[in-house]
């Protein structure tokens, strides 16, 4: 398989006031959807197979989002696994200034069989 350029699924959004929490900042269940959504994407962009969210597993919270502040959603391949795929996902805050990170997690997607089971993953070819 080629290397695969997944930076087109990175993905940037503005922190508005809808997507704080009571503390000011940005809300940890708004972060968590984005990167599940754009890992899935990813994943199922990387197999061409139905993709399924199996997991999400070292889940850290570094820094705090501020209202106005850009972030960016993006993910790298960790694992191509035989029934797993693995991404280490990661939120930054103002990618083009200071670029902190805000959150960082793995997430690793399955496909299921006819009975819901996770099955092996037959990854396309690529051609040169």
């Amino acid at each position: 398989m080629n290397k695969l350029s997944l930076e087109q699924f990175n993905e940037r959004k503005i922190v508005t006031q809808d997507m704080l929490n009571s503390n000011g900042t940005l809300f940890g269940g708004y972060v968590l959807s984005w990167m599940d959504l754009i890992g899935h994407r990813m994943a199922i962009h990387i197999t061409q197979r139905t993709m399924f969210t199996a997991y999400a597993d070292k889940i850290k919270f570094k820094k705090p989002a501020f209202l106005n502040d850009e972030i960016e959603i993006r993910g790298t391949v960790k694992e191509l696994g035989g029934v797993k795929l693995v991404l280490q996902m990661e939120v930054v805050a103002n990618p083009d200034k200071e670029c902190q990170k805000v959150v960082e997690g793995i997430f690793t997607f399955v496909e299921l069989d006819n009975n819901m089971r996770p099955t092996r993953i037959h990854y396309p070819s690529h051609s040169n």
